[in-house]
Formats: C-alpha cells, structure tokens, sequence
C-alpha cells in the first residue's frame, strides 16, 4: 500500500501593515510568516514582496512548497497612505463693485507624488463689500 501526502502546509502570513509615506515609495517591515505541514513539520515560506512599496494596497502572499509538491499560502495586506498634503497657493482676492462676484484668480498646488496639480473651487456666489 502507497500512501500518498495530498495535503497542502499551512501558512500563516504576519498581520496586515499599515504605514505613512513622504514618498511615492517606502520600505515595509513586513514581519515573518510561519509554515507547517503534517508530514515535513515546520517550514519556512517566501513571500512575493517588493523591496519598496508604492502608495496605496498591496497584496503580499507567502508561500512554501513541502517535500511531496503541495503547495500552501496565505496573503498579507500592505497599505502605505501619504502622509504629505499638497501645498496650496491660493492667488490674493480682488474686490470688484459692491455687490458683485469676486474674482477666484487661479491657485496651483504641488503634491510630493503627482507634482502639480489643479485644485477646484468649490463654487462661487456674489459677496458684497463688506462682507
């Protein structure tokens, strides 16, 4: 009789990594996953990381193979969120007549990741003076 191991490692990924960013890329400490198998014992998985992280989520999975070809894994979530908020230049106001709109002129901002960028008015309405 032949037996015959079908069953795949378990893999434990570390937790999910939430860190801040000044950059458009930032190295993680991701902490290390744990691997066992019913036959093999403990394991030690690989993950498929990058050596830096881009802004936003990115899905890390660890992985390990045992002595039979069973495969197991398990995913980490990596979020880097910017830390760094563009820097508005808002031009200064000009009062035309009483009681009519007033000139928004033209702001700029720069942002650390997208360079310059066009912020938005939120809207407009008449301001009289004075007010």
């Amino acid at each position: 009789m032949t037996i015959t191991d079908t069953t795949a490692p378990t893999v434990d990924a570390p937790a999910d990594v939430t860190v801040t960013s000044a950059g458009a890329s930032v190295e993680v400490a991701l902490g290390a996953a744990t691997a066992t198998d019913l036959v093999d014992g403990d394991l030690v998985p690989t993950s498929d990381a990058p050596d830096e992280f881009p802004i936003g989520e990115t899905m890390v999975t660890w992985s390990v193979t045992d002595s039979a070809g069973n495969i197991g894994a398990s995913i980490q979530t990596v979020t880097v969120v910017l830390d760094t908020p563009p820097v508005e230049t808002v031009p200064p106001l000009a009062v035309e007549a009483p009681a009519t709109g007033v000139p928004l002129g033209t702001a700029t901002a720069i942002d650390d990741i997208d360079s310059t960028v066009v912020p938005e008015p939120d809207g407009s309405r008449p301001i009289a003076v004075g007010a």
